[in-house]
């Protein structure tokens, strides 16, 4: 939690609200139940569903992408 409030600059009552909010509709997952560390949920799945049907999603997703990227400066993996 204190690498992605120091990372995006939000308060860090916003990040543990974004966060929590995440946790609960699937889309993050904490990688172990006793700290703060996080990967992606299996609601990203659906994007997949998405690019199955046709619908350009690397149209929509790199430039998110690379915001993110910006701001996080590390690593992100796109992939289907």
């Amino acid at each position: 939690m204190k690498e992605m409030v120091q990372s995006l600059g939000f308060h860090k009552s916003s990040v543990q609200r974004i966060v929590y909010t995440f946790e609960a509709n699937g889309f993050l997952e904490r990688c172990d139940p006793d700290k703060s560390a996080y990967r992606l949920g299996n609601q990203f799945l659906v994007f997949g569903e998405v690019a199955s049907r046709g619908f350009d999603l690397t149209r929509i997703a790199v430039p998110i992408l690379r915001n993110w990227w910006s701001r996080l400066r590390k690593q992100l993996i796109y992939a289907l």
